[in-house]
C-alpha cells in the first residue's frame, strides 16, 4: 500500500462515524477505509443488549450490515502505457449501536430507533439519512419474529427472538461463540479433525448443536482452528464430531 492512499484513507479519527450523506449514490471517500481493514475494533463490551459494538466492517456483504458506496480512481499499467479506470469499492458496516432491544421494539410495535430516521432528499442528488434510514431498519429487523414462550410448570412467559430462515433463537452476545464450542454436556472434539476442517464447518456445527442463530460466528471459528493447528488441545477426548452430529 503506498504512502499516498495511506495518507488519503486513514486521517479520519478513529471515533467518527461514517458518513450518512451520499452524493450521487456515492459516500464521502476519505471514509472509505474507516474501520477496516486498517483501523479495526475488538471491543469486549459486557453489554448483552448490543448487536455488535465493534466497528464492524466488510468488502463481503454480511449479516446486519448496511451498504455504502465509494468511488474510486484504479490505475493500470499495461505495455508500458498507464491508464486510469473509474471503479465502485462497496463496503457492508453494522451499526455498532444498534441494540437487539430496538429490534424487539419493532417487532412488537412497529417503532424504529431515533437514529434511523426518514430518508431525506436534499435537492435531487443528495439524500440525507443515506443509509442510515428507517427503510433499511425495517429490511434489517424483518430478519426477525419475535414468539411467546410460555413455561406452565413454573408459571413463566418470555419472549425470544427468532431468526426467520432457520427457525433458530437468536444468541444475542457476539462474544458467546467460543464458549458454545467449548463448554456443554457431552462436547468433546477431535484435535486432528479442527487441524484441517475450514472455519465455516466449525461454524455450522456450532450452531447445529446449539441449535441457535449467532451473528459473527465466522472470525471466531478461524481462531479456534487456528488454536488445534497450533497444538493448543484444551479436550477431554477425541473423536470426530460427524460421528455424534
Amino acid at each position: 500500500m503506498s504512502s499516498p492512499y495511506v495518507g488519503r484513507y486513514c486521517i479520519s479519527p478513529r471515533n467518527r462515524v461514517p458518513s450518512d450523506q451520499s452524493i450521487l449514490g456515492f459516500h464521502e471517500p476519505t471514509d472509505m477505509l474507516l474501520g477496516f481493514p486498517i483501523a479495526s475494533d475488538n471491543v469486549n463490551n459486557p453489554d448483552d443488549d448490543l448487536i455488535d459494538p465493534r466497528r464492524n466492517a466488510s468488502w463481503d456483504h454480511h449479516d446486519l450490515v448496511l451498504h455504502y458506496a465509494y468511488k474510486e480512481i484504479a490505475a493500470y499499467v499495461a505495455d508500458g502505457e498507464h491508464f486510469t479506470v473509474p471503479v465502485v469499492v462497496y463496503v457492508y458496516r453494522r451499526d455498532r449501536d444498534l441494540r437487539w432491544s430496538e429490534i424487539k421494539a419493532y417487532l412488537q410495535d412497529g417503532l424504529i430507533p431515533d437514529h434511523y430516521p426518514p430518508r431525506q432528499p436534499d435537492g435531487p442528488l443528495s439524500p440525507i439519512n443515506e443509509p442510515m434510514n428507517a427503510d433499511n431498519f425495517r429490511i434489517l429487523a424483518r430478519r426477525f419474529r419475535l414468539d411467546t414462550i410460555v413455561y406452565s410448570k413454573v408459571d413463566w412467559v418470555t419472549e425470544v427472538i427468532h431468526e426467520r430462515s432457520t427457525n433458530r433463537v437468536v444468541q444475542p452476545h457476539y462474544m458467546d461463540f467460543e464458549e458454545m464450542f467449548w463448554s456443554g454436556p457431552g462436547i468433546t472434539w477431535d484435535p486432528t479433525y479442527f487441524r484441517t476442517v475450514r472455519p465455516a464447518e466449525i461454524h455450522s456445527l456450532v450452531l447445529f448443536r446449539r441449535r441457535v442463530w449467532y451473528l459473527n460466528g465466522l472470525q471466531p471459528s478461524f481462531d479456534i482452528g487456528y488454536h488445534f493447528r497450533m497444538g493448543h488441545n484444551h479436550v477431554r477426548s477425541a473423536y470426530p464430531p460427524s460421528d455424534k452430529v
